[in-house]
């Protein structure tokens, strides 16, 4: 039961967030869904102290040398999200779109749309 909630957990995951998780003993490395070129792989160092259970992240590499362009463009994402304002979720969130984008093109724009569509959204209410 404990390996079925597991991998339904880690899909989960990767369909809301667009990287597959995979967990070692103290490091997480996660693959965005867009490019598997980009890698990243993070240290987990959480906190013994009883008053205290926070955990940090810490970078500890980026990209798998199969993409220079792209590892270059990592460096200087990881350089504006992680070094310069602290956030990793915004790196993240930015890797993704970088992905995203070199995957299917430089937006909108590139499948000969003006880039001003609007999109609609239908929310239910019970």
């Amino acid at each position: 039961v404990f390996t079925a909630k597991t991998e339904e957990f880690r899909q989960t995951v990767s369909n809301i967030l667009g990287f597959t998780l995979f967990f070692q003993p103290t490091k997480i490395r996660l693959t965005s869904a867009y490019n598997l070129s980009a890698a990243i792989t993070f240290q987990l160092n959480t906190s013994s102290r009883s008053s205290d259970s926070s955990a940090t992240m810490k970078l500890l590499g980026a990209g798998n040398g199969e993409d220079p362009e792209l590892d270059q463009r990592l460096i200087e994402l990881i350089e504006e999200w992680i070094v310069k304002r602290d956030s990793i979720p915004c790196f993240m969130a930015a890797l993704t779109l970088e992905c995203y984008e070199r995957m299917h093109g430089t937006g909108r724009e590139a499948d000969g749309g003006s880039g001003e569509e609007t999109m609609q959204m239908t929310r239910t209410v019970a």
